[in-house]
């Protein structure tokens, strides 16, 4: 299973009335878990739907573009910043789509966070067209991963698995 491209467009259309915590050290305060969210840079509006689905979960999400002037060719600059922001922030999670195979940033990112981050940290939202063609499924063998559940709530399971699973809530 995984999460409809459509319902991260809805998601969408609720993100004006969030509001996100602007710090860390917010997030922290408020006790949210918080997350780096790799995904292609074409994908703002369905990033910004995962944003408001984990935002409605207690999460908050960062994203690189939020905070930093991204580029589409891969510089210094930005590879440590967003180092950072992976080693920092306390999840890592790749979001799979179609824009994402293309994408130059989000296999280093994967491959980065790998590095730094325990395998239960880091968690694969693989995305379903209208089609039916999912994208992302592959990592799902690999690392933990969130779906939308019939009910619309978000849960997680371990690599490899599709029974079994915790709500996002409470991870």
């Amino acid at each position: 299973m995984s999460i409809a491209l459509s319902a991260l467009n809805q998601a969408f259309g609720r993100s004006n009335r969030m509001l996100p915590t602007r710090t860390l050290s917010e997030a922290k305060s408020k006790r949210q878990q918080t997350a780096f969210l790799s995904h292609a840079p074409r994908d703002k509006e369905i990033a910004r739907g995962l944003q408001v689905l984990f935002a409605e979960n207690g999460w908050n999400i960062y994203m690189d573009w939020e905070r930093v002037h991204m580029t589409g060719e891969p510089d210094q600059r930005i590879a440590a910043q967003i180092k950072e922001q992976i080693v920092t922030l306390d999840w890592f999670i790749f979001l799979g789509t179609p824009n994402a195979i293309g994408s130059h940033w989000l296999p280093w990112e994967l491959g980065f966070a790998e590095g730094k981050k325990s395998q239960e940290k880091i968690i694969v939202v693989s995305t379903t067209d209208e089609t039916g063609r999912c994208y992302g499924d592959e990592y799902t063998r690999l690392y933990r991963h969130v779906d939308q559940t019939k009910t619309g709530t978000l849960a997680a399971y371990n690599a490899g698995m599709t029974t079994g699973g915790g709500f996002l809530r409470y991870l």
